[in-house]
This record gives structure tokens, sequence and C-alpha cells, in this order.
């Protein structure tokens, strides 16, 4: 198939057969830049992309500047897409049709990505975890069984290569941009093998200056790229239907990270000989397994004993199964119902892949692939729905990782559009009964992508960086105008943040009260057994600060035993006056002075104790009884008072109650920044009716370029 698309004049003489608007003479601007050819309109925008990259390393620190650039980086790279598309068309040859194009293009992948090294502030903490659990090992405590590591085996041989190297956060940044060049050079060869060396071309530009890899490889240092070039040579050996070297990298992909297991029935499905398929399922067993042995045997060598300090706590041996399954399915009451639709369409996936014609193309394929985009588009607006309404739903006051309402209405916006001009698109053909051809590789990629799209939609938290599940697989599929179209429409959906300044935000409210523990007045220090005071307690208990954090202290090392322990608590409180109503939030600042990988020294409960105005007393817990802070940063602590309250209801807090409860003998303490009480402002922010409709605009008229400039394009070009 060919792709026709139209010339510039051609363009300017549509434009000029139709109403002269603003927005036509607008794209007509920058359709026809008469003063730059393709080259240099290119050069241009790898030039702008890349100081996309340098802006964001320089105030992406700050929440609200963070998702601001992202939509802005989101619009260029769009243009930038466009422009690569429009040389390609007007040269008539590849973009990368040399080897030292080639090269040139990974040197570009690793530039972009290096602004990010040396910044010490993240948006993602497990850089930091990372290189903790590197501490633990190189003082020979064994993962899983020694302390909490939630990742599969491949990824701690990693981080004990790296930690006999440098043990820093830019190690594990260096290592991601290196993986992704990888990516790029799997994606290039794969595409130029599937449909020639323009396509290839293409994808391998757009993964080049993807903003999403960009971002987790140079800034957050994740393992994504890792698990996906496994899983990519995976899918290159399926292709020459190589069983035993498919079968040995995607074991070694899901050793790594577990979704890419999900792609093990369609890639069996697409193995044509039985001896093959046994080869695929023998190697790819015997790979996961092999990576686990290892640690295993270490562990059963060294039972009975401890290796030493905090690792006496030693963890059950299950961790090591639940690292390769229950970091991908987790089972709550919200979840259940959409992991089952979720993994009923993987298994259907496999079912079509299954059940296509050995023809590398047919009119089957044609119609299923249809099918299938319609199945991705009511997957685009039904996350852009979600997407669009959480930040005003209730449960979201009382979750730290809100976003802004105006971010919330352009994902939901950009998002929703674009998913229903992809379903909108299939049905037509659907209902028409179009004929067509499409190759069954690029019906693959798009079901293996959509496969892994439906992963991330099973997990009870969404992060921005799960979206690299998948985002390799789309830019493989043949159809551009899809691949581009889902591109744009997952960039709109990334922006994640792990924060701890909701100033930074716009949304913090006025404080109506805080406590900063520049001193400790006012704060008094009890030690209650079965909830009676005891003066003489062998446990000891106190409150001091530096001038800036509060310290909570306690010593159990005087105590034998251990279940005068389990019975025993710290109280720590201070008197107040604060009024409150629905509105009211609670916001804290918190942290642990011990390793919280080996089990917490104790765990906190918060509460507020008051009258409401009808004199009735409440006692809201604000934090549960939880171990679950972290020593690498302080963790802000969030609740809303609608929870108690009905909205018409008021009352009084009249004193904070901190209640701390010793684990073990040790001493320790927990650390507090900073309490304070603010008010709700979820509703509609005034500024929201200039950063809507720019954000909007800034993206919705590259995506017109990008449609018309594929205007001609096929399903399968």
């Amino acid at each position: 198939m060919t792709c026709s698309r139209p010339s510039v004049n051609e363009y300017m003489m549509r434009d000029n057969t139709q109403t002269d608007t603003g927005y036509q003479r607008l794209l007509s601007a920058l359709v026809n830049i008469k003063s730059m050819g393709p080259s240099v309109t290119l050069g241009v925008l790898v030039t702008l992309n890349v100081l996309m990259a340098v802006i964001l390393r320089l105030i992406g620190s700050q929440m609200y500047g963070f998702f601001i650039t992202v939509y802005m980086w989101a619009g260029l790279y769009a243009l930038f897409l466009y422009s690569m598309l429009r040389w390609q068309r007007l040269r008539g040859v590849p973009l990368i049709n040399t080897q030292t194009r080639l090269a040139l293009i990974v040197l570009l992948t690793c530039a972009i990505r290096l602004p990010f090294l040396w910044l010490e502030e993240y948006i993602s903490l497990d850089p930091l975890w990372y290189t903790d659990f590197g501490k633990f090992m190189m003082r020979g405590s064994i993962p899983y069984f020694e302390f909490y590591f939630p990742y599969p085996p491949v990824f701690a041989y990693l981080i004990l290569l790296i930690a006999h190297i440098s043990l820093t956060v830019d190690a594990f940044r260096v290592l991601a941009i290196t993986l992704d060049a990888g990516v790029l050079l799997l994606l290039w060869s794969i595409a130029r093998r599937l449909s020639g060396e323009s396509h290839a071309s293409i994808v391998a530009c757009a993964y080049a200056l993807l903003p999403v890899s960009v971002i987790e490889s140079g800034w957050n240092g994740h393992f994504e790229p890792l698990a996906n070039l496994f899983l990519l040579i995976s899918i290159w050996a399926m292709l020459q239907q190589r069983g035993v070297l498919a079968g040995t990298s995607l074991g070694l992909a899901a050793a790594t990270k577990v979704y890419p297991v999900l792609l093990f029935p369609m890639i069996l499905v697409s193995l044509y000989s039985l001896r093959e398929k046994i080869k695929f399922i023998v190697s790819m067993s015997g790979a996961a397994i092999a990576t686990g042995l290892p640690i295993v045997l270490l562990y059963l060598s060294e039972s009975g004993s401890s290796t030493g300090g905090e690792s006496a706590t030693r963890m059950n041996p299950s961790a090591l199964i639940n690292a390769m399954i229950g970091s991908l399915i987790r089972l709550t009451p919200e979840t259940t119902l959409i992991t089952i639709l979720a993994l009923s369409g993987i298994v259907a996936g496999a079912v079509i892949v299954a059940r296509q014609p050995r023809e590398r193309r047919s009119q089957q394929t044609y119609m299923t692939y249809q099918w299938v985009c319609m199945a991705l588009g009511i997957v685009f607006i039904g996350c852009g729905l979600i997407a669009g309404v959480y930040p005003f739903l209730p449960p979201t006051r009382t979750v730290y990782w809100r976003y802004p309402g105006d971010i919330a209405i352009i994902r939901g916006v950009t998002t929703i559009s674009l998913g229903i001009v992809i379903l909108r698109r299939a049905a037509q053909r659907v209902i028409s009964r179009a004929r067509g051809e499409v190759a069954c590789e690029t019906l693959f990629m798009l079901i293996a992508a959509l496969s892994l799209l439906f992963a991330l939609l099973m997990r009870d938290v969404f992060y921005g960086w799960y979206l690299l599940w998948s985002l390799p697989l789309f830019l493989l599929v043949r159809d551009r105008r899809l691949v581009l179209t889902a591109v744009l429409t997952l960039m709109l959906l990334y922006p994640s943040y792990t924060y701890d300044n909701f100033a930074t935000l716009n949304i913090e409210g006025t404080r109506i009260w805080s406590d900063e523990f520049e001193t400790v007045d006012g704060w008094s220090t009890r030690v209650l057994f079965n909830g009676q005071e005891r003066p003489n307690s062998s446990v000891l208990a106190t409150i001091t600060t530096d001038g800036e954090i509060g310290r909570l202290s306690f010593n159990t090392t005087a105590v034998t035993n251990m279940t005068q322990l389990d019975e025993t608590a710290i109280e720590f409180s201070r008197p107040v006056t604060i009024q409150l109503n629905a509105q009211t939030e609670f916001v804290g600042r918190l942290s642990a002075d011990w390793n919280p990988t080996f089990g917490p020294y104790a765990y906190i409960e918060l509460r507020l104790l008051g009258l409401y105005d009808n004199g009735t007393l409440f006692n809201s817990t604000v934090i549960f009884r939880s171990g679950s802070f972290t020593n690498l940063t302080f963790v802000r602590w969030f609740y809303s008072f609608a929870l108690d309250l009905n909205a018409d209801r008021t009352g009084t807090v009249t004193r904070i109650l901190i209640l701390v409860y010793p684990q073990r003998p040790v001493m320790g303490a927990y650390l507090v920044d900073c309490i304070y009480i603010t008010t709700s402002t979820n509703e509609i922010m005034p500024h929201y009716i200039v950063t809507i409709p720019s954000l909007i605009i800034l993206t919705i008229i590259p995506y017109t370029l990008l449609k018309r400039e594929l205007g001609g394009c096929t399903d399968d070009t």
C-alpha cells in the first residue's frame, strides 16, 4: 500500500477554497513555513525538544511547573513528528538511511536525557530505594529473605553490580539512558524488518525524543528499559521463529519486571511449529526460574543464621514469589473488576492472534484490526473520564497524589477527544464493511500494546512510567495515524509526580493553624501500659527539636518482656483550639530515623480530639496505626474532615494526640517537619480560564497538522 500525502501547495489551495478563519490561517502559517526548508524546520524542532528537557530540569521540581512544561513539550513533540514526516515526504528518502545517521540518532537519544544528571530533586523516590537496596546487599543481606525487595531478581543482580561500581542515583540514570539506546536500536531493527527504512526512521526518531522515556530514564532512572529490551529481543526472535531465544528473552524480561509475561500466550501462538513452541515454553520457564535460584540457594546456605545488625528480622520466603506476581496483580475491591476485564481482554487478544490466517495480509485481519482499534478508543475514553473527574471526587481528598483541576480537565478533554477519533474511524470502517489489508505483524503489535495497557489498569495506583510498558509496541504498529494519535494520547495521560509540597500545586489554601516545630512548647509525653500511665516505666520517651524538625524519641532497650512491650504505647500530645468544618483538611510531614526495609521499630498513630458544636465528642484518627514511613524523605500524610463531618456540621479540635507503639527493644524516633490545618481548594480556580484553553490548543493544533500530513495513509502505512 502507498501513502498519498498532499503537498504544501495543495494545503494552501485547499485552505483558499474554505472560509478564511483565524484557525485556518494559523494552520497555514505553521504548515507553509516559507522561510525554512524541511531540514531547517526539523533541526529547529529537535533543538526545541532538547531545550524542553533543559527547562524541565530547571523548573520541573515545582509540581505545577512540571505539568505545564510536560504539556507544552507534548505539543512540541507532536510538531517534531509532523516535521519528520514532512521531511521524508518532501525528500522522498528515509531520514535514517545510513549507519552514520543511525549513530547520530543514538547520540541524540543519550544527549536529551543527560541534562538530568546531578539533579538532587526527585519526582519519584524509586532511585533512592535502589541505592538503599544496594547498601543492604553490599553488607551481605539477602533480598526477599532479609530485607524487603519488591522487584524480580534480575534487577537485584543489576543493583549489586552498580553497587560495586558507583552506588548513586546518577549511576541508575546512566544505566537507564544506555538501555534506552539499546531499545531504540531494537525498535529500528524490528521496524526495518517489518516495514522498511522509512517506517524504521519514524519509529527510531519518535522514541529518541519521546518525553515519557526522556523523563523516566534521564531523571527517574527507572529500569523499564531493561525489561523492554528483553521483551523486544523476544519479539524479534518470534518474528524469525526462533523459540529458544524468544523464550529465554521473555523469561529474563519477566524476571526483570513482571508485565512482559502477559505476552506469553500471544508469542506462543505466533510460533508456527510445535517444536518451536515447546522450545519457547521450556526456555522461558528455565530462564525465569534460573534467575531466582542463586538467591534461594544463598538463603538456604545461610539459613538459621542472621546476616547481622538490623537484618535479624527475616522475611517470609514467599516474598520472592510475591515480587514476581504481586507486583503486577493486587486484587482490591476497587481493582478486582478491572483486573478480571483486563485479563479477559489479554486472553481474547491471544485467541485473536491464534485465529489469524498465516497469510501476511488478509481482509479478515483487516476487520479484526478495526475491532481492536475500537477497543483501544474505548480504553482511552475511559482513561480520559477517570483522569478528568478524579481530582474533583471526594476520595481524592484523602490521598496525597493529587493534581490540579485544570490539568484534570485538560487530560480529560484531550484524551477523550483523541479516543473518540480512534473509535469513530474504526467504527466507520466496520459499519461500512470497508475492504483493506493489514499485516498480521501489525495486528500482533497493536494487541500486544493494548494488553500491556490493560496491565497498567490492573494496578491499584497509577504511575506515569507504567506507560513505558506499552509505548514501544505502539510505535511498532505500522498504522502511522493510529500510532501517532495513541502516542500523543498517552503523553497527555502521563504526568506523574511524587511530591511533598502542595503549594506548588496551587491547591494548598490558607493555613488556619500550624506547628513548624520551631519549639516544642505545649507538647507533653506519657508512657502508657494497657492504657494507663506508668511514670516508672523502663520505656523512655522525649520530644525535642533542632528549631526545624521535631524529634519524637523512644528508648525500649531496657525492656526484657516482649509481652510488656506489646501492651505499651507512648503518647505525645498538645492542647489546641482549631475550628473545623467539612472543608477542613489536615496535612503532616513525617519520617522515621531507621531503615524501613527491615521492618518498623514502632508504629505511629495520630488522632485529633475535640467537640462538635452540639457538644458531642469526636475522636478522628488522621493517621491510622502505621509503620509505612521511610527514612529517605518526609512522607506527606493527608486527611480530610469531610469523612467525619456533614456539610452542615462544625466543631473544634482541642487536642492533637500522637501515639507511638514500640515493636522491639531499640532506640528510635519519628521525625516531624510540620503539621498544619488548611482548607480545601478543589473548586475551579480563576487561572483555569487561561491554562485550560491554552494547553488544549497547544496539543490540538500539532495533532491537526499530523492528521493532515497523514491524510492519505492507509491502515498499514
